[in-house]
């Protein structure tokens, strides 16, 4: 998939490639997705403020990339790959903050940790291994992946859930020394 050659002409101008997806107006109703709907709906996904600063920072680095992934579409995949670099963050904050074992290295063997010591359902195993998976299918991919919109909204909001779900119970911290 080609995306625009940037220049300094039309570096702030959609990505043709953008043109081609629609959003949904207030009323439900679909229309070509402009740079303002691409805002609207990604600077509404937030985490929480109990989420450590670090993790904030990485979700806010992924959501920068995405909202620019409007006017040049790599940036899409970029901006996913981001929010999931900061799901991996979360997981070891919240190990770390709770002592966990040096042995958890890989984010497999941390979410393992988490959901037997947490109360059920505070550490959503399944949600987390299907983040797991998006990560190695885009790290795994030869050419940039096609990503819509839409895809790229589903995994941070995904992430943003299963990250304010690990930090709701208020035991983590940042857990930084």
């Amino acid at each position: 998939m080609d995306s625009k050659r940037l220049t300094a002409e039309n570096f702030l101008l959609p990505d043709p490639l953008t043109g081609e997806f629609t959003g949904q107006d207030g009323d439900g109703r679909a229309h070509r997705l402009s740079a303002m709907d691409w805002a609207h709906e990604i600077l509404s996904i937030e985490l929480g403020e109990s989420v450590p600063e670090s993790v904030r920072h990485r979700f806010e680095l992924a959501r920068g990339v995405l909202l620019y992934g409007f006017f040049w579409y790599p940036l899409w995949v970029q901006g996913t790959v981001e929010a999931l670099r900061a799901a991996e963050l979360a997981l070891e904050r919240a190990c770390a903050a709770e002592r966990g074992p040096k042995r958890l290295a890989t984010p497999e063997s941390r979410i393992d940790w988490l959901a037997k010591r947490r109360v059920p359902g505070a550490v959503d195993a399944g949600t987390w291994r299907s983040l797991l998976e998006v990560r190695n299918v885009l790290a795994d991919a030869g050419e940039t992946p096609i990503l819509t919109p839409r895809t790229s909204l589903d995994v941070i909001d995904r992430v943003c859930g299963a990250v304010n779900a690990l930090f709701r119970t208020g035991e983590a911290e940042e857990g930084e020394a």
